[in-house]
């Protein structure tokens, strides 16, 4: 739903929010949603920091802040062990490159999902479940490895029809199910490249647009 931007989302405003926007405000979105803020720094930020600190201001979470610090406690102790007896460099070099490589294709995963063109994004009194779910979320078709190293996550509108469905479980409901994918956005890893430059939902044409398209609209006085 457009006008609910939970947690984990990535800020995606309409062309009439960006629109409004001041000067300042459209500079600031441009750099958040520029590929080293949203690919790289963003994804670094969010792993090593955001999910480290009780960020989360819900009910729902108020008793696990002590649960996070005392996490953090463990992990702290247990690096600073695994440092001292493998050696500080060799350690913190080969797990900080894990880390860095996890958190941005987690990221990039993430993006391609509900970045895509013909994506689906609706206002609360329009929105649909199962149309969200479908036309919402991809089918991130890349090999059999890439599948495994992430969990299925890449068969995601399954995912978004039924999130009690277990990753491992993930292929057999699709293979089991195939009538959705007449209707789910199929991507390739080469495809989804592309997708990096989608950055505002065009609410006249109900697809993503780039800032490029944004201007050219403005210049013609259609936006």
């Amino acid at each position: 739903m457009l006008e609910l931007r939970d947690i984990g989302d990535i800020d995606t405003l309409t062309v009439n929010e960006y629109k409004a926007l001041t000067g300042w405000g459209k500079f600031r979105y441009r750099i958040y949603r520029s590929i080293p803020v949203m690919f790289f720094i963003g994804p670094v930020y969010y792993v090593l920091i955001h999910n480290r600190l009780p960020m989360i201001k819900m009910d729902v979470f108020k008793n696990e802040t002590w649960r996070l610090y005392l996490n953090n406690i463990v992990l702290a102790g247990i690096f600073l062990l695994l440092g001292y007896y493998l050696g500080w460099y060799k350690f913190f070099i080969t797990h900080l490159t894990i880390i860095v490589l996890f958190s941005v294709i987690a990221i990039w995963f993430f993006y391609v999902q509900h970045q895509h063109e013909e994506a689906y994004k609706e206002w609360r009194n329009k929105w649909d479940y199962l149309t969200a779910a479908i036309r919402g979320s991809t089918y991130y078709k890349v090999p059999r490895m890439f599948n495994w190293l992430t969990g299925n996550i890449g068969i995601h509108h399954i995912h978004h029809l039924n999130p009690a469905i277990p990753n491992y479980n993930l292929k057999r409901a699709l293979a089991e199910n195939q009538w959705i994918n007449q209707y789910v956005t199929i991507i390739t890893f080469w495809e989804s490249l592309k997708l990096a430059s989608n950055k505002l939902w065009d609410e006249s044409s109900s697809r993503m647009i780039t800032f490029a398209e944004y201007y050219r609209l403005e210049k013609a006085g259609i936006v």
